[in-house]
């Protein structure tokens, strides 16, 4: 049984979802509607891939003794950087990085592993593997998380995130910058994200560490969240090296 007296923490456990959903938007830039049938992509997500996708999720062993799973499954789903979007939006984000969207894949076969949160602090994690058709897809969705102008791209939608929490619940203004990190995979990114956020009189601070680890076919979306304060930079490397040890270069 979790004992928390701050009134952040009461307020991560009164937005649930929501909390869990906002950092699935940070990573998908302004996949506000959900998954789309207009996307790009025209491949097919086999079973096959679905299931290798599971096979590589992080092992509930990767995570600190203590820690809890929550559910079956996180709500941390398409998770990839233009995961679910329509065609406009994919074009909306291409530009704004400045790159082509012809190798965008929106639609990779994709699992999710359960929330696993911190029973002594307001820590959580979740983990997404993506497995795309090819590699060289792959790499493009994590080049573009890495792109140097990912940060402010995801800045200026921050305000269509608002339409994603409860209607008492009102963001700041949302800060993002690049995090440079080790290379665990053959492609890494990394993103810190702050938001701050209130509700009802009650104010905090969400901070997101997003890090997108490639290896062959197969991403790692790995999404570490904390109302207290960044997240801890030993659990960051230690779960981001051990997404990669779980990914297989297919």
């Amino acid at each position: 049984m979790r004992s928390h007296t701050s009134m952040s923490w009461a307020m991560e456990k009164r937005l649930g979802v929501a909390t869990a959903t906002t950092a699935a938007l940070a990573l998908a830039l302004c996949a506000c509607s959900g998954a789309s049938t207009s996307g790009t992509s025209t491949t097919t997500t086999s079973a096959s891939d679905v299931s290798l996708a599971q096979a590589e999720l992080l092992p509930a062993s990767a995570f600190p003794s203590g820690w809890q799973s929550q559910g079956t499954s996180s709500e941390n789903t398409q998770a990839s950087v233009f995961g679910g979007l329509s065609q406009s939006k994919v074009q909306a984000i291409t530009r704004c990085l400045g790159i082509s969207s012809a190798q965008v894949d929106s639609t990779p076969a994709e699992a999710a592993d359960p929330e696993y949160d911190d029973p002594n602090s307001s820590a959580t994690v979740t983990d997404t593997v993506d497995v795309f058709p090819s590699a060289a897809l792959s790499r493009f969705d994590t080049s573009a998380a890495a792109n140097p102008k990912m940060p402010s791209c995801l800045v200026q939608i921050a305000p269509s995130f608002e339409s994603k929490v409860p209607k008492s619940v009102h963001l700041g203004t949302v800060s993002a910058n690049r995090d440079d990190i080790p290379l665990y995979g053959d492609e890494d990114a990394a993103l810190d994200v702050t938001i701050p956020f209130t509700d009802q009189g009650v104010s905090g601070t969400l901070y997101l560490v997003i890090v997108v680890v490639e290896k062959g076919r197969s991403e790692s979306n790995l999404v570490f969240t904390d109302v207290q304060g960044a997240p801890d930079p030993s659990l960051v490397d230690g779960l981001s090296s051990a997404a990669a040890t779980a990914l297989v270069a297919s």
